[in-house]
């Protein structure tokens, strides 16, 4: 949870701050430039030579908590706030910032708190609505969510999809029908938002039951996306991971200390119901849930780059398999300690499931298996944000997908050494 220093404390009650020099703002915009290129660790190089320089202002702060999100990391993203907080209650990026990663670290009720305290004319209120409409929306407050967006000064592409989708759970499902029909038809959309406001008037069809126009409105958003699939490839992969996790071999291999029994990993493809098993299994008290914790999926990959795309397994230690436990259980306890179960559902576990014994002798993986032609018309009809999953956008990489996921699930089942 980011907190603010000072409870209480409205932007409008602060002393103004003397203005950055324009090095500041220049080697932050470099450093955005470098988080959207993917070259991470030049951002944070980036961040920590402000941080070096000007140690009490806000850009290296906003820039180290932007690296994090980047990676995945929000708990890393939010101590990097909370420390320029305490040097700049007021900081209006810092604020807007705060609130966002409340937001999504699931906790709504915390961002819409923090935004109540920027006041209409302060710098970033804007951002802080926006944020706080999504956080509404989130809780489904969505009556309370329309007003905060109807405040706004000006209405976006953005805010009309985000009117759009009130409007769509709110059942004023005609309505958005037409705002999102209308906006297709405009030209200039970007193909993000084009994409977007497709697959919104997908599910808003959808809900209509007029199956022919959510399939067409799909198609276009699917279409715009464009991404690149070998299926070829996909399925050689899926094929080279059982060969390497064969029965004999994970028997063979060195295992790390670990012997926490807390972990349960949840795997099945985007939209097969991983995230409704959680809900079930974390309503009991004694399990927490954690979501799709991407450290999990680094740690995998790293492992997966160390062996030669798992080709030499037998090169991994168990002091390496150890530490690489240590810190998958060190993202699972981010929000906080629990001496009860802890589940995880990151996507695309099914090509890491066999590295999982390994770094965690006694956990526990429960596999989803959905209907896959229901499945894969959720995944067709909705926006798949994940680039992990370029099978989305075509029915043959879908089909490619399925194939690819029943195999391996199998193969896991068959093999694994820890409780399935």
């Amino acid at each position: 949870m980011v907190n603010l220093p000072r409870s209480g404390a409205s932007m409008a009650t602060m002393p103004n701050r003397r203005p950055m020099p324009p090095e500041v703002h220049q080697r932050l915009k470099e450093g955005v430039s470098r988080i959207r290129s993917g070259h991470l660790d030049a951002a944070e190089e980036a961040a920590e030579g402000l941080l070096r320089d000007y140690p009490t202002n806000p850009p290296g702060y906003n820039l180290l908590a932007l690296v994090e999100e980047a990676r995945g990391n929000l708990k890393g993203a939010t101590e990097a706030i909370n420390r320029g907080l305490v040097h700049n209650p007021d900081a209006p990026a810092l604020l807007a910032m705060a609130i966002k990663l409340n937001l999504n670290r699931g906790q709504p009720e915390q961002a819409i708190k923090l935004a109540e305290q920027v006041k209409e004319g302060d710098a970033k209120w804007a951002d802080v609505q926006w944020w706080k409409t999504l956080a509404l929306e989130r809780l489904h407050q969505l009556d309370e969510a329309a007003d905060s967006l109807d405040q706004l000064p000006a209405h976006g592409i953005r805010e009309r999809l985000l009117s759009a989708r009130i409007s769509r759970r709110r059942g004023q499902l005609k309505k958005a029908r037409a705002s999102l029909e209308e906006l297709l038809e405009e030209s200039g959309l970007s193909k993000g938002h084009k994409a977007r406001a497709a697959f919104e008037l997908s599910q808003t069809c959808d809900l209509l039951e007029d199956w022919d126009a959510a399939f067409a409105a799909a198609s276009i958003g699917n279409a715009t996306l464009n991404r690149r699939f070998d299926a070829e490839a996909w399925m050689d992969a899926a094929d080279a991971t059982m060969d390497a996790f064969g029965a004999d071999k994970l028997q063979s291999l060195p295992r790390s200390e670990i012997e926490d029994a807390r972990p349960i990993f949840i795997i099945g493809l985007p939209r097969s119901g991983t995230s409704l098993i959680e809900q079930i299994l974390s309503a009991h008290p004694e399990v927490e849930g954690r979501g799709e914790l991407q450290t999990i999926i680094q740690v995998s990959e790293d492992l997966e780059q160390r062996t030669a795309a798992w080709r030499n397994l037998e090169d991994l230690t168990t002091t390496e398999l150890t530490q690489s436990g240590r810190t998958m259980l060190e993202a699972l306890e981010a929000e906080g300690s629990h001496d009860g179960r802890l589940t995880c559902k990151p996507l695309r576990m099914d090509r890491f499931a066999g590295i999982l014994p390994l770094c965690l002798p006694n956990c526990r993986i429960v596999f989803i298996r959905r209907n896959p032609l229901d499945n894969l018309l959720s995944i067709y009809l909705r926006f798949i944000r994940s680039q992990t999953n370029p099978y989305s956008t075509t029915l043959e990489g879908l089909i490619t997908a399925e194939n690819a996921h029943a195999k391996l699930i199998d193969h896991w089942k068959r093999v694994l050494p820890c409780p399935w």
